[in-house]
């Protein structure tokens, strides 16, 4: 190690420390994640997606976030806005007043009730009922960071951004825990270490398959959480069995509301 990427990870520990975010309370474990809301039954990242999580008893919904060209922040997974609704061309070279009109599609076909909604249209629709689980996905984090407080909703947010974005996120919002994917050799002892050293992030995501229940309890160890990808066409009682034998605090899902039942049945909530 050189003496800037040392002094690199004392600054990032120091970080760590300074701006530790506490991860809010979960009532029940493994919390449960919709991911991109209950799109299962209504369009991906559409409000009524939201509200069919909750329903369906979601602890969090997971939402992605981008910039449109004239600063307004959408909830769009992908870079362009052609595969989930009627209209093409990059979200970032569209306004607000182009991306509004647009109609989401749910089975590849227009979705006559669902809109594109903004960031600011579904805060106050989880504000009280469920958590966000906010995927940056592009933007301004300042802006963000500022409708989360004006929505009183940073007690009950956790931000996945990419690895080497936390500096940024703990200059506007130190209160917000933070979520990041590491590389496979990070699933170590000395590499969870030296993660904790250099980034300060409260939790640890990824495929399931990247974790063994032995790498899940030695993340927890060095005070990670750790919140699982297991959505997929594969999900059912028997692969969620499977899951709960990892140990993870948490799983996003494909089939929020069934994985909920599953875990009643089961006795987990």
């Amino acid at each position: 190690m050189n003496r800037r990427e040392f002094l690199g990870t004392l600054a990032a520990a120091a970080t760590s420390r300074t701006f530790a975010a506490r991860i809010p309370a979960a009532v029940f474990q493994p919390v449960v994640v919709a991911h991109r809301g209950e799109h299962s039954h209504a369009p991906e990242n559409s409000l009524q997606a939201i509200e069919l999580a909750i329903r369906g008893g979601a602890d969090y919904v997971e939402l992605d976030v981008r910039r449109t060209r004239d600063g307004e922040h959408v909830l769009m997974h992908d870079a362009t806005v052609d595969r989930t609704t009627t209209g093409h061309g990059p979200v970032a070279d569209l306004d607000w007043s182009d991306i509004g009109k647009l109609r989401l599609k749910y089975g590849g076909q227009p979705d006559q009730a669902e809109m594109v909604p903004r960031l600011s249209d579904a805060l106050p629709r989880l504000r009280g009922r469920a958590g966000l689980y906010l995927d940056f996905k592009d933007g301004a984090r300042e802006v963000v960071a500022r409708l989360l407080r004006e929505a009183a909703m940073t007690e009950r947010t956790v931000v996945y951004d990419r690895l080497g974005n936390e500096a940024a996120w703990r200059k506007v919002a130190p209160e917000l825990p933070l979520m990041v994917s590491p590389a496979l050799e990070d699933l170590t002892d000395q590499g969870l270490t030296r993660l904790k050293q250099r980034y300060p992030v409260e939790i640890l995501d990824g495929p399931a398959s990247a974790y063994t229940a032995a790498a899940v309890r030695a993340a927890q160890a060095h005070g990670f959480q750790v919140w699982l990808d297991i959505q997929g066409p594969w999900e059912g009682p028997a692969f969620w069995r499977r899951i709960l034998a990892l140990g993870a605090d948490g799983l996003q899902s494909d089939k929020p509301s069934e994985l909920v039942a599953f875990l009643r049945a089961e006795g987990r909530r």
